[in-house]
């Protein structure tokens, strides 16, 4: 998969199918999409080309209004589309100007004029260009009239469920990963970089991984405990992460803490991808160090089932 961040620097190519969206959490609604998109190009004898937006055109164009947390930051959305097998990934730098564009000017200009496309492919609830004024009808007017063609694919369901991004961040929300997981059809995880904390872990036998520095806009689960999956320099460890502001401490800043099975490593500045595999119980306030270090033990025995270990 090769990677443009701008439109100018994208090359001509002389079949090319695409699709546009946000892709947030690239889920399995995402992923039927990509699916007929790889085939269409495949047939064609062409290149398949995922059309995206960095930051997310919410943030820009109601940046006052209910923020969107997002299931992916931009480095997590390329960490999931390099499995997909497209050929090409377009970021496209979404600003007020950008936000300006008329849906007749981004296809027009855009998609028929600069890039050339062929097909493109949309998902049942696509719309796009200023005010999101694009619909499906007018988009195969256009194709008509600039010589492309288009087609929506239908919406996917989960247990009679209709996958959405929306539908899976309130899941998120609530601490149901699981749930969550089931219509991404990947676990959930969060990139970071480990970072300093207040090393009360060693002393009770637990030591943690601080995670920080990811976006500011990055959905973070309901406080809580769960099971979780830690890839550091392409190895898996398996451990349990801790969201919340650690009540027993009278701490108040939201942390997530990691504590990873037999790993006692010096790993400040590493990135790491954390995942969430199931949520095992609440943040809860205890008497004191020895009752939190007694929960840690059953929560670590209720991780290790949900792995298979024991």
């Amino acid at each position: 998969m090769k990677i443009y961040r701008s439109i100018a620097e994208f090359p001509r190519l002389q079949h090319l199918v695409a699709t546009v969206g946000t892709f947030d959490g690239v889920h399995l609604g995402h992923r039927e999409i990509i699916k007929r998109l790889n085939a269409v190009a495949h047939e064609a004898n062409g290149k398949s080309l995922l059309i995206t937006f960095d930051p997310h055109p919410r943030h820009v164009v109601d940046p006052t209004g209910d923020e969107v947390r997002l299931l992916t930051q931009t480095e997590e959305k390329i960490y999931l589309l390099r499995k997909t097998g497209i050929d090409y990934l377009l970021i496209i730098p979404f600003d007020q100007a950008f936000a300006s564009l008329t849906f007749d000017q981004f296809v027009t200009d855009i998609l028929a004029g600069s890039l050339g496309i062929k097909h493109l492919i949309v998902g049942y609830d696509h719309a796009f260009g200023r005010n999101r004024e694009g619909n499906f009808n007018r988009l195969l007017e256009l194709g008509n009239e600039l010589g492309f063609t288009c087609e929506q694919i239908d919406e996917r369901r989960v247990d009679n469920e209709i996958i959405s991004s929306t539908r899976i961040r309130s899941y998120l929300a609530d601490g149901d990963v699981e749930h969550a997981n089931h219509l991404l059809g990947h676990p959930f995880f969060i990139f970071g970089e480990v970072v300093l904390g207040n090393r009360l872990g060693n002393k009770l036998g637990f030591p943690t991984i601080n995670l920080g520095h990811f976006a500011k806009h990055k959905l973070i689960p309901a406080m809580g405990v769960y099971a979780s999956r830690i890839d550091l320099d392409g190895e898996i460890y398996y451990g349990m992460t801790n969201v919340g502001v650690r009540p027993t401490l009278d701490a108040s800043d939201l942390t997530i803490e990691t504590h990873i099975f037999g790993f006692d490593r010096d790993i400040y500045g590493k990135r790491v991808v954390v995942t969430f595999v199931g949520r095992i119980r609440n943040e809860q306030k205890f008497s004191g160090l020895d009752a939190l270090t007694a929960q840690l033990e059953k929560d670590k025995q209720t991780a290790l089932k949900m792995f298979g270990f024991k």
